[in-house]
Formats: C-alpha cells, sequence, structure tokens
C-alpha cells in the first residue's frame, strides 16, 4: 500500500473531497438552509495485462447530497464528485480500453464511462492551465451529457490525424 501498488500489475489511486458549504432543504431552493460538512472517496484499482491496456474498477463513497442540485440548469454549478451513497462503497465506473494493432486503441465500458474516457482531449489539455473555468475546459455541453455503458475506439491515421468514435 505504500507504494501505492497491489502487485505487478494493479494500482491504487484515489481521490478525497470535502465540502463546507450551504445545502438547500427543498426544490425551489427557498428556505430550509442547512450548514453541512460533507465528502466523497473515489478509490480507482487500474490494471494491466500487457503494459499498453488499462482495465479502471473505481469505487465510489460519499454524502453529497444537496450538493448536486444545479441552480442555473447550465450544469455548471454542480461539483465534479456528485451523488449521495450513503457512504457505502459503489461500483461507480468499469471499462477496458486496449489497443488493437499499432494505431488502434478500442474501449468497453459497463458502467460509468464518460465520453472523456474515450475521446482524444490532446487539443484542449494545454487549457488547463490557462482556462478561467472547467466550462472553458471541459464543455459540459458535449463532454458531459452522456455516461454509461459503451464501446469507442481511438484511431490514428497518421502523427497529425486521427478521429474517435464511440456508441453509449
Amino acid at each position: 500500500l505504500e507504494a501505492n501498488q497491489f502487485s505487478t500489475t494493479t494500482k491504487l489511486n484515489g481521490d478525497a473531497f470535502f465540502v463546507l458549504g450551504d445545502v438547500f432543504g427543498n426544490e425551489d431552493l427557498a428556505g430550509d438552509i442547512q450548514t453541512t460538512f460533507s465528502g466523497a472517496v473515489e478509490l480507482n484499482f487500474d490494471t494491466s495485462f500487457t503494459g499498453r491496456d488499462l482495465l479502471r474498477t473505481r469505487l465510489k463513497a460519499g454524502n453529497l447530497a444537496g450538493f448536486t442540485r444545479d441552480v442555473t440548469g447550465t450544469g455548471v454549478t454542480t461539483l465534479d464528485v456528485e451523488g449521495d451513497t450513503g457512504l457505502s462503497f459503489e461500483l461507480d465506473q468499469f471499462f477496458y480500453s486496449f489497443p488493437v494493432g499499432n494505431n488502434i486503441n478500442a474501449f468497453v465500458s459497463t458502467v460509468g464511462a464518460d465520453i472523456y474516457d474515450v475521446f482524444s482531449l490532446d487539443a484542449t489539455t494545454d487549457l488547463e492551465g490557462s482556462a478561467l473555468s472547467k466550462f472553458a475546459r471541459k464543455n459540459p455541453i458535449i463532454y458531459e451529457t452522456t455516461s454509461g455503458a459503451g464501446v469507442g475506439a481511438n484511431i490514428r491515421l497518421s502523427d497529425s490525424l486521427g478521429f474517435d468514435v464511440l456508441y453509449m
């Protein structure tokens, strides 16, 4: 555990999120405001069988109820980590990504994969340090609209030309 590694092929990494803030007690966002300390934990078990593939198993637990309400209707006021599992761990993500030859990387998901798990974001990663908001880096209209089970592929035609396909 000290090396974040269970074996030669599976690595453990994770994130813990804590929020001290006001939660609205009803749907119309009026009255019943409570200040609360909540949090969530995500544990990723990343396994590789060949060194070029990735089997991701993510477990998640948290109590972030009330923080997931979008007050603007645009999706930009919600937290990156959301949901209330009653502090019980649940399977949040399960996918396998693997090469098919030298120019194709295939992707299969059964639970919780997002578009940005498949789509190459090489063109937008340079914005990471300079973008003013999460919206500017990962537009929720494009990248946060679909998640779940699906299949996809990254196809490279040359070093500077390729495309990504996904069915969810």
